[in-house]
Parts: C-alpha cells; structure tokens; sequence
C-alpha cells in the first residue's frame, strides 16, 4: 500500500542521524546512509536521533490490551532523549488508548478499518477523511493522511513521491529475507 515507501521518503528529509530497528538487511540500510539499532536497550544511549520500527508487532510481542507497559516505555525514553519514533505497521491494534497520548503525528495509508478499535484516533482521522462510509475509504498509493495535535494546518489529505531507489528489496525486506532463508541446495 506504499507505508514503507512513505517511510524511506520521509527519511530523506530529516536532518538528524537515522537508525532503523532489526533491519534484516543491514548492507541496504547502510548503503543509505543509516544505522542499525539491533536491541531496544541501545535507544537509552542514544539522543537527538530518528528510529525506524517497521512492523513493530514482529519484536513488541508481549503486551496487554489495558497497558503496553514496554511500548510505554520505549515512548518514554524517547521523548526525554529528543529521539523521534516511526512506527511502519499495517496493524495498529497493539496502541491502546494511553499510549495515543504519546503519539504527536499520525501518517495513515491504507488500512483495513475493521481492524482499527472502536474509538481510536486512527478510526477518527479516516472518518473526517472519507466523503460518503468509511468501509470503503480507500486512498491512492501516492496519498497518505497527515493528522498531528500540533500541526492543525498540516491535517489532511496528501501526496508523496516514491524515492528514486526504491525497490521491491526496500518494500519488502523481511519476506524477502525470510525467503532466502528458506532456500536449501
């Protein structure tokens, strides 16, 4: 749906260093210019720092529906350290009410809206998006949501452009690494 492509884009732009979560391809990453953050422990040394978790359900495996204490305090942490967080997920369910608090933007692509809890914010953000019912809202690749508390003027509908090097290898990482893992001779 182009999450990950939105992601990569918007990487582009930020000025401060970047390191991406248990990237299962480490030369690919760095032939960008990124670094590899290969346990959440590392983020309490780091400081003024972009970190990219794409499909954090794959490594934040233990939490509960009232409390994801340890999603908590990985936002926390982050907060007190200037450190921004990108989540890349097609499945939002693992944000509870109280970590929403924690979260300043929300950048949607598409998304199954059946999936999406009752009362999230993400449930709010399609709705004052779509026209005529939000079960058949659906955008374009190229299109994205923008919602952010301190950016009123920003929220909305928009448009990016896929970077010039993106490739099935940059979409799909961890298929296609789990793919060659498979291969036998």
């Amino acid at each position: 749906s182009g999450k990950t492509a939105l992601v990569y884009g918007l990487l582009e732009k930020i000025n401060k260093p970047v390191y991406i979560y248990r990237h299962p391809k480490p030369e690919l990453i760095g032939s960008l210019g990124y670094g590899l953050m290969q346990s959440i422990e590392e983020l309490e040394h780091m400081q003024e720092a972009v970190l990219w978790i794409d499909e954090p359900q794959l490594f934040i495996k233990y939490y509960d529906k009232r409390t994801n204490t340890a999603l908590m305090n990985i936002l926390s942490i982050a907060r007190h350290r200037d450190v921004t967080i990108i989540f890349s997920t097609s499945d939002s369910r693992f944000v509870n009410r109280g970590l929403e608090s924690y979260i300043d933007v929300w950048l949607v692509k598409d998304i199954e809206i059946d999936l999406v809890k009752q009362g999230s914010l993400v449930k709010k953000i399609v709705r004052k998006n779509c026209i005529i019912d939000e079960d058949g809202w659906r955008l374009q690749v190229h299109e994205f949501l923008f919602y952010g508390r301190d950016f009123p003027e920003l929220n909305g509908k928009h448009t990016f452009a896929k970077p010039e090097y993106f490739s099935e290898e940059h979409s799909k990482p961890f298929k296609i690494a789990i793919e060659t893992a498979k291969v036998v001779f």
